[in-house]
């Protein structure tokens, strides 16, 4: 089982996934600003189902290979949600979302 986890406070925040109860983190993404982390998390929240897929991804690239796919599917989403009047204005459009684009 891997868990997400909210990290760092308002002054370095990130998300980090472990496994189990491990206080290691098999990866972790850092933010700039809460909101973003939070803004992040509207869309992660939705992909529960793979998270055993990133895992074996990592281990076999590096962390930061993982990065950009993921942050440019969010924005992806974020779009195609909007296109289809299912999100919100400002910094988080996918706070209220539900998961599906149609």
């Amino acid at each position: 089982m891997i868990g997400v986890f909210r990290s760092g406070g308002k002054a370095k925040p990130r998300i980090e996934l472990r496994r189990g109860g491990s206080t290691e983190a098999l990866w972790t993404i850092s933010f700039g600003e809460a909101w973003e982390r939070e803004r992040f998390l509207d869309w992660f929240k939705w992909q529960y189902h793979r998270p055993e897929d990133f895992a074996r991804h990592l281990a076999a690239n590096d962390a930061d290979a993982r990065r950009s796919p993921l942050l440019r599917e969010m924005i992806e989403t974020e779009q195609l949600a909007r296109r289809n009047k299912l999100t919100l204005s400002g910094r988080r459009p996918l706070r209220l979302w539900c998961g599906k684009t149609e």
